[in-house]
């Protein structure tokens, strides 16, 4: 509030009184006009320094004690200050009070003497100055009222004597109590952030001391601990003579904002990183009424996709349109149109051509949402899908190849299979003196043929096996495998060769071998294929050993105890830069138009393979003319190894072996009917005399339609079916048979030289009993003919 009434020209100074304060008593003595003015009721003469300022306004005693305060500490010799006085009619004057420092000899204070003056003025300008004096009071405490309620501090900083002043919101800001604030700068300073001090210091060094406004923010630490933001306006009071005085501010915390302002940068900051890390543009576009098309975001992608800077995308959308491929932009705009129009979400592939980069694949999405203003905003997204066309192509074309790759080995293997059906069948029906006794030279010829049929076929069966496995179309079926009984069945199958050779079989197994998890037909398979080229490559009179062990989990390489089998052999060998490659296909050890051995190079191969796709190993180590072994190493509990596998779903042919073939007995009407099926002339032309030689009648249809019609006129006692024929094929003959009553439940083999699982299961679930792959042999024929036939008998 200003009091300074230096400016009214009617004012005079009249004397109130004089007062002496014994500093060393704390004691204050009045002169009787002071307390006649005062109108005082305390009768002592002395009194204390603080009786003293009940009579003196709250508003200038701070002030009054700060000037005594520098008056003691001889910074000054005299004060002079202004103050309001209550007077003995409650009534407020403005007093002027001189005040001087008394010392002793030694030169330390002993008193303070001071004199008081009413500065007088008319009655009318009295009256005046009480009504503006009750105003200004009047606002002040509205004022006081408001800065309680709100969150702003006040703070004053007094040049001359170096004092900080807070109000009660200032130390509620800082958290610090009003006694343990000593009114200094450091009161200030200290309480700054360490991060926000070197800054907050250098401002203030740098501002001109003409410089009336400033602003600030800056962070503190409350005595707790806890950090807050500070937002500081001050304003700086100079003197005449341009010395500063004071400085007053206004302190805001603005955490509560800064914060939230943090996180929204935050936010920003992650959004922006998000969107420049999407691996393709990410778009806005306002679509108005009228269908005009404005585009109001894209990211900074579009200088990758499109040659343009993302303001310029935005400023002119005809830069990005311009390299969209002639034939397709008219689509686009359609698309865009019919998702604002139908607020479906637009989704399409289209073709641009950017500067330098040929012609690009790119798919666009977006979602419409309706504005306020009745137009739409399409958010989305558009994407580069160049590479994954180009890898859609190609798979395409692989997909595409390795079906006709599929389709050709089914047709070789039916086209091989069905030849060799005939020359097995009737090569079984001449040894077996179906067709009349033949000679000793003739059995011989016999013979030669059987195996390089049974050669042909084995050819033909790893063939199929390996592509099977490449494709990853084998398939497992999985059971707790016997290993001992296993190698010697195994054994028993490669005597007949070793023996011929004069070469000693062995088996070596650790007592009470562990269950192997695994599929039996494809172990059985490995080992033969190791043993008999064992048995191949060794010499007349040499040796072959199958050694079989458990390796324990820190040795097997799989975490997991392992089954090691080792076919040791004392043959040629290897030499060492064929080692590489003999798991190779189509790769032999001698490959010279004068080796001694045959075979295709495919058995070590599909080696690898069966043992891999069980989840094992297979290692070779050879000495050239001394030999070799080769080691397989498989994981005694596969499930956890193998992937992509899955039980058989083909059921067993339980075939009957039997040294002879066992026919039915009793009079011609009643031997069994069996209608034969096949497109083939020979092959039907091979098995009808055999089966007619086993006491059978034989009908044979050509088609599956013919099948299906013979089979209703003689319903006959089983059916021997053929697949792939012309017409009708085998499947929907035997559906069709199924559906009709009388025949419905006949048994039917299939019979056919496709020779793959997924024609075994579509004949089971085209209704068929049982799958037989050609060439057939005829005794497994037979077994199972009779073994349908006695369950239906």
């Amino acid at each position: 509030i200003n009091t300074n009434h230096q400016s009214h020209r009617s004012r005079r100074l009249v004397p109130v009184g004089i007062w002496e304060w014994d500093l060393g008593s704390d004691t204050v003595y009045c002169s009787p006009d002071w307390k006649k003015f005062h109108c005082c009721s305390v009768k002592e003469v002395w009194w204390t320094a603080d009786q003293v300022k009940q009579f003196i306004h709250a508003d200038y005693q701070a002030k009054r004690e700060r000037l005594q305060a520098r008056l003691r500490a001889g910074e000054l010799e005299q004060i002079e200050c202004e103050y309001l006085a209550k007077k003995s009619d409650d009534s407020w004057a403005m007093v002027i009070e001189r005040t001087q420092l008394i010392c002793n000899n030694e030169g330390q204070p002993i008193r303070l003497v001071g004199c008081a003056f009413e500065v007088s003025v008319d009655e009318q300008e009295q009256r005046s100055a009480i009504e503006e004096f009750r105003k200004l009071r009047e606002l002040n405490e509205r004022l006081h009222t408001v800065l309680e309620a709100s969150s702003i501090g006040i703070w004053e900083w007094f040049f001359e004597d170096q004092q900080l002043v807070w109000d009660k919101k200032m130390h509620e800001i800082y958290g610090v109590d009003v006694e343990d604030f000593r009114g200094i700068y450091t009161d200030w300073s200290e309480r700054l952030h360490p991060a926000d001090l070197e800054r907050i210091m250098a401002e203030d060094q740098c501002r001109e001391e003409t410089s009336q406004q400033t602003a600030q923010e800056f962070r503190i630490v409350r005595p707790s601990g806890i950090v807050r933001h500070i937002h500081s306006n001050a304003h700086r009071e100079f003197d005449d003579n341009g010395k500063p005085v004071r400085t007053i501010g206004v302190n805001i915390d603005i955490t509560e904002r800064r914060e939230a302002e943090i996180e929204l940068k935050e936010a920003q900051e992650q959004l922006e990183r998000i969107t420049e890390n999407v691996p393709g543009m990410i778009f806005r576009h306002l679509i108005p009424e009228n269908g005009d098309l404005l585009v109001t975001y894209v990211s900074s992608r579009s200088l990758e996709m499109f040659g343009v800077e993302s303001e310029e995308a935005i400023a002119n959308p005809e830069k990005m349109w311009k390299w969209i491929h002639r034939d397709d932009k008219a689509l686009i705009r359609e698309a865009l149109v019919s998702s604002a129009e139908n607020l479906i979400p637009f989704d399409l592939e289209y073709r641009v051509t950017p500067p330098n980069q040929g012609i690009r694949r790119y798919h666009g999405t977006g979602l419409p949402e309706k504005q306020e203003n009745g137009g739409v905003a399409l958010d989305g997204v558009i994407l580069d899908i160049t590479d994954r066309k180009e890898v859609e192509l190609a798979n395409d074309v692989l997909a595409k190849a390795t079906k006709t790759k599929d389709e050709f080995l089914a047709n070789m293997s039916h086209e091989l299979r069905t030849p060799l059906t005939a020359i097995l069948t009737m090569t079984d029906g001449l040894q077996q003196g179906m067709f009349g006794d033949t000679s000793p030279k003739q059995a011989d010829c016999l013979k030669i043929i059987e195996q390089s049929s049974l050669h042909l076929l084995e050819l033909i069966n790893e063939i199929l096996d390996l592509a099977k496995i490449e494709s990853g179309q084998s398939e497992l079926e999985l059971s707790a495998i016997l290993v001992s009984k296993l190698c010697e069945s195994c054994l028993n199958l490669v005597a007949p060769q070793a023996k011929q050779k004069q070469i000693e079989l062995s088996l070596q197994a650790s007592p009470e071998l562990p269950k192997l998890n695994a599929d039996a037909k494809r172990i059985r398979q490995v080992l033969i294929n190791l043993l008999s080229n064992a048995v191949k490559f060794t010499p007349v009179g040499g040796k072959v050993k199958l050694e079989v062990g458990v390796l324990p989990a820190n040795a097997s390489g799989f975490g997991a105890e392992a089954m090691q089998f080792s076919v040791f052999d004392t043959g040629v060998g290897i030499k060492a830069d064929q080692m590489e490659t003999v798991f190779d296909p189509f790769v032999q050890v001698d490959s010279s138009l004068t080796r001694q051995h045959g075979g295709t190079g495919l058995g070590l191969s599909l080696v690898k393979k069966l043992v891999e796709i069980h989840g094992g190993k297979v290692s070779v180590t050879s000495v050239l003319d001394l030999g070799s072994c080769f080691t397989v190493v498989l994981p005694i509990k596969t499930e956890h190894f193998v992937q992509a596998t899955k039980p058989n779903a083909i059921p067993p042919n339980n075939a009957v072996e039997s040294s002879a073939v066992a026919c039915p007995i009793g009079d011609s009407n009643a031997q069994p009917l069996i209608l034969l099926v096949d497109d083939n002339d020979i092959v039907a032309q091979s098995m009808i005399p055999v089966l007619e030689y086993c006491k059978f009648r034989v009908l044979r249809a050509a088609d599956g339609k013919m099948a299906v019609e013979m089979a209703k006129k003689h319903i006959p006692d089983l059916i021997l079916m053929d697949i792939q024929m012309p017409g009708m094929d085998g499947f929907e003959a035997t559906r069709q048979i199924r559906a009709t009553a009388e025949i419905a439940d006949l048994p039917i083999i299939a019979v056919s030289g496709l020779a793959r699982s997924e024609d075994s299961n579509r004949s089971i679930e085209a209704g068929m009993n049982l799958f037989m792959a050609k060439p057939l042999r005829i005794k497994e024929l037979v077994g199972n003919i009779n073994r349908f036939l006695s369950k239906n008998g």
